[in-house]
């Protein structure tokens, strides 16, 4: 979490003219961070029982958005 807020305050204390550079870094880093610890806290949980499948669909959602992320950012 302490990542993501540093690379928050990195976009909004950037200069207008890097924004877009340091917006294509740091969003990536903190949505891969999100997705790493869904699949932690998954991993813990196991995908018994209906809210077990529900975090795991949850979990491919965000594993599949750090990757359309990523690849959008390599424009």
């Amino acid at each position: 979490m302490f990542i993501c807020i540093i690379c928050y305050f990195t976009y909004f204390l950037s200069p207008t003219s890097q924004r877009e550079n340091v917006g294509n870094i740091t969003n990536p880093i903190s949505i891969i961070i999100a997705a790493f610890l869904s699949v932690l806290i998954l991993y813990h949980q196991k995908i018994d029982g209906e809210i077990g499948k529900a975090f795991l669909m949850v979990t491919i959602g965000l594993v599949v958005w750090a990757v359309a992320e990523i690849l959008f950012t390599q424009k």
